[in-house]
């Protein structure tokens, strides 16, 4: 998984796919960390589906969720240490995920959007995303 963000370029050697069911909403989860001897460092960053990973197709796009539990949208969520979040919000719901390729073992998208700090305040503008993620079986 890779991203710019407010102009700095952000790279992640590893990203998996997860799958959940939250209130009877199919979740997809692709999340990007920068192993380091197998073991993830503090910094990840998610893109979320609110779609079954079955029913994921090339082409398809989700723009980001004007709010929680809106079917066929999608949220980012950027961890930048062990401490900070920074989402995508429904306030301010700018950006998109489309899925770019998918196989019977990984899923490939790209995203964008801005971020913003639990007060509100822009903090990232995320652009040429891209992930390639290991599907999880």
């Amino acid at each position: 998984m890779e991203f710019w963000a407010n102009g700095n370029h952000i790279v992640f050697n590893d990203c998996e796919e997860t799958a959940t069911d939250v209130n009877n909403l199919s979740i997809t989860e692709f999340t990007g960390t920068f192993l380091i001897n197998g073991n993830p460092g503090p910094a990840s960053f998610e893109v979320d589906v609110t779609h079954a990973l079955s029913a994921l197709k090339v082409g398809q796009t989700y723009p980001i969720a004007t709010y929680f539990g809106l079917a066929d949208r999608s949220t980012l969520i950027y961890y930048p240490n062990s401490t900070d979040i920074f989402t995508t919000q429904s306030a301010n719901a700018e950006g998109i995920v489309t899925i770019t390729d998918v196989t019977d073992t990984t899923i490939s998208g790209t995203f964008s959007g801005k971020l913003f700090e639990p007060g509100n305040a822009l903090v990232y503008t995320v652009t040429d995303g891209s992930f390639k993620a290991k599907i999880n079986k």
